[in-house]
């Protein structure tokens, strides 16, 4: 009886430190729990400080009732600062449309300026269209035409001496000279127009201005000044015959060009139909 007694007091004792067990578990978690949150809160609060010290200085004076003196003048300066990055980015991009605006235009007047029309059926002038092709042609047609003029220009010289002397009005000895300095320019035409480079069906008429430069009005040019400081009546006659075939010849080179360029997209030969040594004299000492 005494054992039982002992036995049921010792499970009573056994129940109670369980149970105490359990309270003190309880109470644990329970702690744990609460104070979770207590620690989130701390985090938070940190995390929210430290994120507020980071704000940039504009954000931090938005509030201008708080602001101190100083504080005033870098949230003024801030504020300029920012107006004026604004308007520094508003002048680049007007600046660039500016330009654009500036280079299309001088495309479009380019285009205008170097823009060859022609009549249609019904009397309307139309741009004349030209392909990559046609620009070529046209470029290695121009660069003959150019040589061409050049020498156009060496005869007109002469032409002018020429009249000069017809005219009787000044003492040929004194017009004798510009005739001889005539031959430096001669001399560097010559060699500029057999440097330059042109399409195959161009060779006939370069070789034909080379020859008309050495062998036509070079020689023309040395027996005219000598026939007039040597008083020479064998080499005038001489400079009368080399005078024609210089006339006969650059007539010649003129048809070849303008047989060429007829043929040739955008290419101008008014000026070149137009022209002969009397109409030169009329126009530039007649006035005619």
């Amino acid at each position: 009886m005494k054992q039982n007694k002992n036995l049921l007091s010792s499970r009573l004792t056994e129940n109670r430190i369980d149970n105490q067990n359990i309270i003190q578990s309880n109470t644990d978690l329970s702690n744990q729990k609460s104070s979770a949150p207590i620690s989130d809160k701390k985090q938070y609060k940190t995390w929210g400080k430290r994120k507020k010290k980071e704000e940039p200085a504009y954000f931090q004076y938005a509030d201008s009732s708080n602001l101190t003196d100083r504080n005033l003048e870098d949230y003024a300066e801030i504020r300029d600062n920012t107006k004026m990055k604004r308007g520094n980015l508003h002048t680049r991009i007007i600046n660039f449309i500016l330009i654009a605006g500036c280079i299309y235009l001088l495309v479009l007047i380019f285009g205008a300026a170097v823009t060859k029309y022609q009549y249609n059926s019904d009397g309307k002038a139309v741009p004349e269209k030209m392909s990559v092709d046609d620009i070529q042609q046209k470029h290695n047609f121009d660069t003959i035409l150019t040589q061409y003029e050049y020498c156009r220009s060496l005869y007109e010289k002469t032409l002018l001496l020429d009249y000069r002397v017809a005219q009787g009005q000044e003492d040929t000895l004194e017009i004798a000279p510009e005739y001889e300095a005539l031959l430096d320019d001669v001399q560097n035409l010559s060699v500029k127009t057999d440097a330059i480079s042109v399409d195959t069906k161009y060779d006939q008429v370069k070789s034909m201005m080379v020859n008309w430069i050495k062998n036509d009005i070079a020689v023309y040019l040395q027996n005219i000044s000598a026939a007039i400081s040597e008083n020479n009546t064998e080499k005038a006659n001489n400079a009368l015959q080399d005078k024609d075939r210089v006339y006969d010849d650059f007539s010649l080179i003129t048809q070849n060009i303008v047989a060429l360029g007829s043929s040739i997209s955008g290419a101008d030969l008014t000026d070149i139909k137009s022209w002969t040594p009397e109409d030169y004299v009329d126009q530039e000492i007649n006035g005619k």
